[in-house]
């Protein structure tokens, strides 16, 4: 028995509706009116059916900070919102610095994940900034890239000796790109300047010009930060970029009550810089979206701004504000949104490169969305932990309702299909 999804919408130029048919966990069948046989049939309705998307950047907060987020409730939120594959970034405890404590970690996701976790490997010990990591053995534990991210590496020679062993194990290098010294008790835009970004931006790709090592850019969210991206890109560097939903979204003017759920690391910036990133991501100088997930418990974030944590929990609703706040406006395209949250990512850490219309044959992860039904944002509907979002009471649209990884229902909208799973 498989799945059968009847009259589907596909990302194709070709007009119509057609029927998918998932055996195992491939796609083998893609044409109008399949017969149902004994498969399990949901009705499309003329919804979108896209492959699932990843996220390079996921804060899932376990071990060491369960009370935010664990693995189980982070996968879960990551599937509802339409992801098939999360990146864990490093900043748990203890950090994943060694082959031993990324074999526990992988014990923990493959015991309680609901969907595929790549680990992301401790840049340096303890993430302390101090002393490089060997990346060597991290790679071969199994880790897809390097990270501190939480905070930079200050220390421009340890960044270097990190940037020469990634390149000796062919790993790319996550940079959180912040000047510590800059940014130093900053809370906002207004005090954490953007030559925190960039001014270390400038240096590290200096670096990377030295050493050749690939490097990826967390979070931009200065026009600086995209036009050194650029320069970097055309000297023909292995540089690329990802930008967050609540960074394509938001600018500070538009913000009027400054409470610790709009503090976030880096702050929301200038229209300027808004626009600059929307401009980059249309053409192609971001490559990619990633949520920067990042969920804290209610108390944190209910105290002042100067106390309380930086991050937004983002993953559920990434595509809908995606989709209803630049799509739905006409500020961008559906294409470079859906290809900086599929194809993209994908290319970076190495996965096998679905089509956006989707082809017999391909692994069968994937996101049916609605795009046409409003939803209001709401922290009782939230399956992570964390309800800490500046969004709260927002009508989206763009939900996705049902989430497949390799020919298995991952997560449905409660009404999707009529049987039991």
């Amino acid at each position: 028995m498989g799945i059968l999804l009847q009259e589907v919408t596909l990302f194709r130029q070709e007009k119509g509706l057609w029927d998918v048919l998932i055996v195992n966990d491939e796609i083998t069948a893609i044409a109008p009116n399949l017969p149902e046989s004994d498969h399990l049939v949901i009705p499309g309705q003329a919804k979108l059916l896209v492959p699932g998307f990843v996220d390079l950047h996921t804060h899932l907060r376990e071990p060491g900070f369960t009370a935010k987020e664990t693995i189980a409730s982070g996968t879960l939120a990551a599937a509802k919102g339409g992801y098939v594959r999360v990146c864990a970034m490093p900043n748990t405890l203890p950090p994943p610095d060694t082959p031993e404590q990324v074999r526990a970690l992988r014990q923990l996701i493959t015991a309680q994940a609901h969907i595929p976790v790549e680990i992301i490997g401790a840049a340096t010990k303890q993430r302390a900034g101090i002393n490089a990591s060997n990346a060597a053995d991290l790679g071969l534990a199994g880790v897809v890239a390097l990270s501190d991210d939480g905070s930079g590496i200050q220390n421009q020679q340890v960044l270097e000796t990190v940037l020469q062993q990634c390149r000796q194990a062919d790993l790319p290098y996550f940079s959180h790109c912040e000047d510590a010294q800059l940014s130093q008790d900053g809370i906002f835009a207004n005090t954490i300047p953007a030559e925190s970004e960039f001014l270390p931006l400038s240096r590290e790709l200096n670096l990377v010009q030295k050493t050749g090592a690939r490097y990826h850019l967390c979070h931009v969210s200065t026009h600086q930060g995209v036009a050194l991206i650029q320069e970097a890109k055309e000297q023909g560097l292995p540089v690329s970029a990802e930008v967050t939903p609540h960074h394509l979204v938001l600018n500070a003017e538009e913000i009027t009550e400054w409470t610790g759920l709009y503090k976030v690391n880096p702050p929301i910036r200038s229209p300027q810089d808004q626009a600059a990133l929307i401009a980059g991501l249309k053409d192609g100088v971001i490559d990619c979206i990633a949520t920067d997930h990042a969920p804290h418990t209610q108390a944190e974030k209910d105290q002042p701004p100067a106390e309380a944590p930086f991050g937004f929990s983002g993953i559920e609703l990434a595509f809908p504000l995606l989709y209803t706040e630049l799509v739905l406006t006409g500020k961008i395209a559906l294409a470079p949104i859906l290809t900086a949250l599929i194809l993209k990512p994908r290319q970076l850490i190495r996965l096998p490169q679905p089509s956006l219309g989707l082809q017999v044959g391909e692994p069968a992860n994937l996101t049916l969305i609605d795009l046409a039904t409003a939803q209001t944002v709401n922290s009782a509907n939230m399956v992570s932990q964390g309800k800490n979002t500046p969004f709260l009471g927002k009508k989206l649209y763009g939900w996705p309702i049902l989430t497949v990884v390799t020919g298995k229902i991952v997560w449905h909208k409660e009404g999707v299909f009529h049987a039991e799973l």
